[in-house]
């Protein structure tokens, strides 16, 4: 709030006709806040309100079939690099 904003990679602006938009990338939580826009000492404000991101799952795990004493491999892709998976077997947590 009330500091100015850098133009770089992350924060765009951008101007299409009587347009203006500010495009910013990578959202952090850290980038709630209020916005304001200035022309001719006129003014616009909003607020930015970023949510924490939600783990998903964006790949869900097949049915394997192994034989015994062989090997298997289950696999699954969740959306944020930063989140953790647990994996269990009949709802026990597979301790390393």
């Amino acid at each position: 709030d009330n500091e100015p904003i850098t133009l770089s990679n992350r924060f765009q602006a951008i101007q299409l006709g009587l347009c203006h938009t500010l495009v910013i990338k990578k959202c952090q939580l850290l980038d709630s806040s209020r916005v304001t826009a200035e022309a001719e000492g006129k003014m616009s404000k909003a607020s930015l309100k970023v949510q924490e991101a939600q783990v998903m799952f964006t790949k869900k795990m097949e049915a394997v079939t192994a034989e015994e004493f062989g090997e298997a491999t289950l696999e699954t892709e969740i959306s944020l690099e930063t989140g953790e998976v647990q994996w269990m077997r009949q709802g026990v947590v597979i301790q390393s």
